[in-house]
């Protein structure tokens, strides 16, 4: 535990916020790279050490404008910029302590926007967020998925990086008129906002609240700082603004078992149920052709393709994890019924291929959804026609011998299959595809 993951009570009004999907965070670099406990110092220290001067006193923006009247200072400033995030990226330990914060928000699913004016790509690639930099890219704003809105550029664009005074001013005169400026007073005048990442004596963070205290006034919704820092009087700042005192990724998982008090949001610790299965999945997916070949016993196709639907729920979820898709009770239920709803309508066609893929991939939400851990009690070995399906290799190799007997029309279809594709080992794609035959549904030759 950190020291700085102070325990705190949350308002019902930010909770409230965040289970009505309301709630946006504004980050800055010490959720990021400039976490104390990444680095040894930080990057404005690393920089006063390059210019050697008297430079204590200069806000950041012109300490950056100092070092780009140098020879060459703003390529190698920029330059320096991209080697502090590679150098994270390259420790995984590094990059670990760098994301603790992204990786808290990513399973939240009801936070779907951010803003942040960190240069690095740790929301894109921890919590799945599409990226906004330009007012071209706000054509895409509507579509679904989390999105951050980056006021100072990416480091996916160097020339576009805000870093000194010009750049500084630039940035909040293109705020001010355009059409990223308008989106971010939109959210800003819409939603409830905290900020995180900020130290409380940041010029960056008063510039922003002295503008919204300016536009908006008292018509302004409540805000809120989260910062480990004590403060006397927050209305230094901007008023009604509330602090709470603690560390931002604890905030967050304070946060998270608020909403865990509700039945739509899921724990992280069920994640930990998908590796397990996937091992055992995976080692009894290979050996199964080695010990029953398709020629042989043409029912191993449908065990196949049962395992490839739970594979690929499994792989899903994990790969989708960090977007919060996955975290959402409800979406999993509804998509389970849609599934289910698949399922039957390729019974109804007779194509058991299809049926067999689509109950893996069902029991492969299921593991998810169910509170009780089911992660030994899903079946890995399938047989169709089969009420109860076997969890052992020796169970399945039992019942698969009378496959033929427990359903005529899918063994054989599943005859008919082999005896066109030969010694091909058939793999259900991730496709469901309806415009070929229902002999060939998601059919893929190795």
């Amino acid at each position: 535990m950190c020291k700085h993951d102070l325990p705190i009570e949350l308002p019902q009004h930010l909770v409230q916020a965040a289970q009505n999907s309301r709630l946006v965070i504004f980050a800055g670099a010490g959720v990021s790279t400039e976490r104390n406990s990444v680095f040894p110092s930080s990057f404005m220290d690393d920089v006063r050490r390059d210019l050697q001067g008297a430079t204590d006193s200069l806000p950041f923006p012109d300490l950056m404008s100092l070092f780009c009247e140098r020879p060459d200072g703003r390529s190698k400033l920029l330059l320096k910029i991209r080697g502090r995030i590679n150098y994270v990226r390259s420790h995984p330990e590094l990059y670990w302590t760098a994301t603790g914060f992204h990786r808290e928000l990513s399973t939240i699913w009801q936070i779907q926007e951010i803003i942040t004016t960190n240069w690095d790509d740790f929301f894109e690639q921890e919590c799945g967020a599409t990226p906004f930099i330009t007012d071209k890219d706000l054509a895409f704003w509507s579509q679904p998925g989390r999105r951050v809105l980056k006021l100072h550029g990416s480091i996916h664009s160097l020339g576009d990086i805000v870093v000194t005074r010009d750049d500084y001013e630039r940035c909040y005169q293109q705020l001010s008129t355009g059409v990223l400026g308008s989106r971010l007073k939109t959210l800003l005048s819409d939603r409830t906002v905290v900020f995180v990442g900020y130290s409380l004596n940041d010029p960056d963070l008063k510039r922003i609240l002295e503008s919204l205290d300016l536009e908006m006034g008292q018509l302004r919704p409540t805000y809120y700082i989260v910062t480990p820092e004590s403060v006397a009087d927050t209305n230094a700042l901007l008023p009604n603004l509330r602090h709470l005192r603690t560390d931002g990724a604890f905030f967050l998982k304070t946060l998270k078992t608020a909403l865990l008090k509700s039945e739509h949001n899921l724990p992280d610790d069920r994640f930990e149920r998908l590796p397990r299965l996937r091992r055992r999945l995976g080692s009894a997916h290979n050996a199964l052709f080695r010990q029953r070949p398709q020629a042989k016993y043409p029912e191993t196709i449908y065990c196949a393709s049962y395992q490839d639907g739970l594979m690929h729920a499994l792989d899903r979820a994990q790969s989708r994890a960090r977007t919060g898709e996955y975290s959402h009770r409800c979406a999993l239920v509804e998509k389970f019924r849609q599934y289910e709803e698949i399922r039957k309508a390729r019974l109804r066609k007779r194509n058991y291929w299809d049926v067999a893929y689509t109950e893996g991939y069902m029991n492969g939400l299921m593991l998810l959804i169910a509170d009780e851990d089911l992660t030994k009690a899903i079946p890995i070995y399938y047989v169709f026609g089969a009420r109860d399906e076997p969890v052992t290799f020796t169970a399945y190799c039992r019942l698969a011998a009378r496959a033929a007997k427990l359903h005529r029309a899918s063994f054989e279809q599943a005859r008919r299959l082999v005896k066109r594709h030969g010694d091909l080992t058939v793999h259900h794609t991730p496709f469901l595809d309806t415009s070929v035959s229902d002999d060939e549904q998601g059919v893929h030759k190795h």
